[in-house]
């Protein structure tokens, strides 16, 4: 295996580990499975996504949908599926601060890594960012998603569609 593909596996891998440490309390892990564990989340994680994650922002939208399938998978396994299908939610409502775990302590910080890692590499094929188009398309799609919506006052709809449009231009716009 060539330096620039085991790059991304040891860092996502370290990433991890820290990320199982941090967590510990969260998910009651000892001082070894909590690492150990984070390491094996941040190996897996480089290994299948390492070609998807091109950018912060795809690495960011993986990494987040990555720690729901793990949370979804590892805490305490069917029960959460069980309980989403059956609509006991004592069970989700109990697991709840794992899946923010997962979220921060995974998902998040490895995205970012693994993103940051793909846009250095790939740096010459990417698309040239915009910072017009981005304000503009987001905040357009904010306004659409507030008019339809009506949860969230229009000004705020309309600066959450910019950010975003910052954030994910070449994955979504």
């Amino acid at each position: 295996m060539s330096k620039s593909k085991l790059l991304p596996i040891i860092i996502c891998g370290i990433t991890g580990a820290i990320g199982g440490a941090v967590m510990m309390p969260a998910v009651q892990a000892s001082a070894v499975s909590g690492p150990v564990l984070g390491a094996i989340y941040g190996l897996l994680f480089a290994i299948v996504f390492s070609k998807r994650a091109v950018n912060s922002g795809s690495g960011l939208l993986w990494g987040l949908s990555y720690a729901l399938l793990l949370w979804l998978a590892v805490v305490p396994g069917a029960q959460v599926i069980e309980a989403n299908f059956s609509s006991t939610f004592q069970s989700n409502r109990d697991n709840f601060p794992a899946l923010v775990g997962y979220l921060l302590c995974y998902g998040l910080p490895l995205g970012l890594v693994l993103g940051s890692l793909g846009a250095f590499r790939n740096r010459a094929s990417l698309a040239k960012f915009s910072f017009s188009r981005a304000i503009v398309g987001g905040g357009l799609a904010g306004l659409i998603g507030g008019l339809a919506f009506h949860t969230i006052p229009l000004a705020a709809a309309i600066l959450i569609g910019a950010s975003f449009g910052l954030l994910f231009q070449r994955d979504v716009l």
